[in-house]
């Protein structure tokens, strides 16, 4: 009768998990993803970003070139120390930063403002 029992929880316990984990899953069995929004948020500093201050990251065989907007200057060098990984932390904050097209110049060395 234990046995019975032990068989029936292990069963629902079963059809409880993956009622949960089945659908985070795509067809290509890869989690399925919320659409980005645009970035507002520094991925240094983790504060509203100044539209004034801006890098350009030319990419990488990962990502295509990128506008990442920052809060402050001193964000710059601390993005391009470790630009891979400040890029994550943007999408795991559900943010994107805005895709530079082949044809536009822009300098990735450089920090950029509108004034």
């Amino acid at each position: 009768m234990t046995r019975n029992l032990n068989s029936i929880f292990s069963f629902l316990f079963f059809l409880l998990i993956s009622s949960y984990v089945f659908p985070l899953f795509a067809a290509s069995g890869r989690p399925t993803e919320q659409p980005l929004e645009k970035q507002t948020t520094c991925p240094i500093m983790r504060k509203p970003i100044d539209p004034i201050f801006f890098t350009d990251w030319e990419g990488d065989e990962e990502y295509r070139p990128k506008r990442i907007y920052l809060c402050c200057p001193p964000c710059e060098q601390r993005f391009h120390d470790s630009p891979r990984r400040h890029l994550r932390t943007l999408r795991r904050m559900g943010q994107k930063a805005e895709v530079l097209s082949l044809d536009t110049n822009h300098n990735s060395d450089h920090h950029h403002s509108e004034e």
